[in-house]
């Protein structure tokens, strides 16, 4: 209607593209608006509620003469339906769902027209009730389980019970193995690897933590309820390790409570100091309110092996009780090296030692 594009302008066209009208140019009765560059039809209500489904009068969308309409080609009692009117716009939609005459759904993916196959019902949740194909749901408080893995990042796993009354007031993690059928398994129910790196040129004077166990007994401020009880013991880490079940049977080769390896596989990297085992200072007092000891080792019938040179800054203390040790001025029975002599403490004074 007009001899250039206006945008804005709105008209109501009253003519239809024959048949053979390029889609790009087919127009039919109804408002159009101007874009600036194109004419649009303007869709009404009752069409715009059921765009979603175009129905077509052949099997298949790319059939000779097939049309299109938003109504179907037949009413309810089978005969042919007056409002099935060609409309060429109809053609080629992506997300619109193209019915055709023997009851199959179509699609088309911006090229070509396809079967349409319906996406799977989405479970409500990623996890199923433990020991079930049950979607979880809901379901705040029961066991939980799911196949494959989790990744969890920039966050916190984060599990607390906030009273204890009787049993174990814990929060578990617990991986039941299979039985394996010989080979190489290295069956592992827990790994944590960090890998981490400072910038060339620069200085990280923090500390990488792979693992960081926090057993505290807190103050008022950081759960229910003030404190001021008595705990029995407190463990940073507990490990029970070897065979536990009464009915194991089997044959295990060797039993390590902690094993530790120090890796440097890299000619290009420098590590200035290794520490297998590194206890610090903390609380360095021993009395009667702290006593504290780095090394704490029970047992008489077991033997305690150390390979390489040992360092005793203060001497070794032998066949003494753990309180004759550490009573009075904690020297008695002490081995020491001073002077180049090797000296013993008789629980009055140093004496060197004769070797005869």
């Amino acid at each position: 209607p007009l001899s250039a594009h206006v945008q804005g302008m709105t008209v109501y066209n009253t003519a239809t593209s024959a048949e053979g009208t390029p889609d790009a140019e087919v127009v039919m009765p109804g408002m159009y608006y101007n874009n600036g560059t194109n004419w649009i039809r303007l869709i009404s209500q009752s069409e715009s509620q059921s765009l979603t489904n175009v129905y077509i009068d052949t099997n298949t969308p790319t059939d000779t003469g097939a049309k299109f309409s938003i109504n179907p080609p037949f009413d309810d009692e089978g005969d042919a339906n007056a409002d099935f009117v060609n409309d060429d716009s109809l053609k080629g939609k992506t997300g619109v769902l193209y019915i055709a005459l023997d009851g199959s759904i179509w699609s088309y993916n911006g090229s070509s027209y396809v079967t349409y196959t319906a996406p799977a019902t989405p479970a409500t949740t990623a996890w199923y009730l433990a020991g079930t194909t049950t979607d979880a749901g809901g379901s705040k408080t029961a066991t939980i389980e799911r196949n494959g893995g989790l990744i969890i990042k920039n966050g916190n796993i984060l599990q607390e019970k906030k009273t204890g009354v009787s049993g174990t007031a814990a929060a578990r993690f617990y991986v039941n193995t299979p039985e394996y059928q010989g080979g190489a398994i290295n069956p592992i129910s827990m790994m944590v690897r960090m890998e981490t790196k400072v910038a060339n040129g620069k200085t990280n004077t923090g500390v990488a933590v792979g693992i960081g166990v926090r057993t505290y007994y807190s103050g008022a401020s950081n759960n229910v309820g003030t404190g001021g009880g008595i705990m029995n013991v407190a463990k940073g880490i507990e490990v029970l390790y070897g065979s536990y079940a009464a009915d194991a049977k089997g044959t295990l080769n060797e039993a390590h409570g902690l094993y530790l390896r120090a890796y440097k596989t890299s000619s290009n990297m420098k590590i200035k100091v290794l520490y297998d085992i590194y206890t610090a200072g903390g609380v360095n007092a021993y009395n009667d309110d702290n006593k504290h000891y780095g090394l704490y080792i029970t047992g008489q019938g077991k033997k305690n092996y150390v390979g390489g040179k040992t360092l005793f800054q203060q001497g070794i203390q032998l066949s003494l009780s753990v309180d004759e040790a550490f009573s009075g001025d904690g020297l008695k029975y002490t081995l020491r090296v001073s002077g180049g002599k090797l000296q013993f403490h008789d629980g009055t004074s140093w004496k060197d030692v004769v070797l005869q």
